[in-house]
């Protein structure tokens, strides 16, 4: 699987589950990757580190303020 199918999956999961309490770990066993892996493709998106558990807080916080609209 290439970044982009795995990001495409990522997104989709956080997406599907956006009442449920999203970790990093179920994340990956969701998208069959490891911690690590989410960690380089986070880190590859954003061109700086950052945590998958920061990604998945900015991801919620930006869905939400674009329900809000």
């Amino acid at each position: 699987m290439n970044k982009a199918e795995l990001l495409a999956d990522v997104l989709e999961y956080m997406e599907q589950h956006l009442n449920d309490n999203i970790t990093t770990e179920n994340v990956a066993a969701a998208c069959y990757c490891s911690r690590s892996t989410l960690e380089k493709l986070f880190r590859y998106v954003n061109h700086m580190s950052i945590t998958p558990e920061n990604a998945i807080e900015n991801f919620l916080r930006a869905f939400s303020c674009q329900n809000r609209l």
